[in-house]
């Protein structure tokens, strides 16, 4: 699964659910300051980091939730970006 880019939402669904403890997935939209970073805990919550991608040290800006369902962490992927956005798994 690594080093793929992800385009449709469906897929990213599936990805989520599989994600393993040392995968991630980074979603960015060009022309859009944002960007989010999402792992999955040994309990099985969703860690979510939203960015603004101001600096790449430490920003005060980042945001960190934690959820428990691919429908919540779709939810907010949707509110963020809407359309148009690049899915990569790391």
């Amino acid at each position: 699964m690594r080093g793929h880019k992800i385009c449709r939402p469906k897929e990213l669904q599936r990805i989520l659910e599989m994600l393993d403890l040392d995968e991630g997935v980074r979603i960015e939209k060009s022309g859009q300051r944002y960007k989010m970073f999402i792992s999955k805990s040994p309990s099985g919550v969703y860690v979510i980091q939203v960015t603004s991608g101001r600096s790449q040290k430490h920003n005060e800006d980042a945001k960190v939730e934690y959820l428990d369902s691919t429908t919540e962490v779709l939810s907010m992927i949707r509110s963020i970006f809407r359309k148009g956005a690049w899915y990569y798994i790391y």
